[in-house]
């Protein structure tokens, strides 16, 4: 999800950046998100213009904090009139780094999580394959 967001921001932050308005942007690369974040999306573009609803229904999910981020991203730069390519470009530059970083800690805990099946399959496994010869020398031919 996380990945597809942090393309969807990016792709977002080129198109404004060559023209297009957020609206025009935003639904034109709505089919690249999951539906999760279409809905959510869609909605934002149909109750922005409207000033009694807010993005408070929208960002209550907890379980997407960059959701949250996004929403009030655009929200600030609709309501000071400035350029939103470079605070989506940031957010998609961000989004990739924390991926990277899941991506580093789920490495450096593999390596012990390894351990227990090595233990149990392949050490037994290899002694197995290396006393074998030296265990069948001495039932067959005796200690001397």
């Amino acid at each position: 999800m996380k990945l597809a967001f942090s393309w969807y921001c990016f792709g977002l932050s080129q198109l404004i950046e060559c023209g297009l308005s957020f609206s025009q942007a935003a639904r034109s690369l709505l089919p690249v998100l999951p539906v999760f974040f279409q809905k959510k999306i869609d909605f934002y573009l149909e109750s922005s213009h409207s000033p009694e609803k807010g993005t408070c229904e929208i960002v209550l999910d907890k379980k997407y904090p960059y959701l949250k981020q996004f929403f009030f991203i655009v929200d600030q730069a609709l309501q000071r009139g400035t350029s939103l390519a470079e605070p989506l470009y940031n957010l998609s530059q961000d989004l990739r780094f924390e991926r990277e970083l899941e991506i580093e800690k789920k490495k450096h805990t593999l390596s012990t999580k390894m351990l227990l099946p090595l233990f149990v399959f392949l050490f037994p496994s290899a002694l197995i394959v290396l006393l074998a010869p030296l265990l069948n020398y001495f039932f067959v031919g005796g200690l001397f």
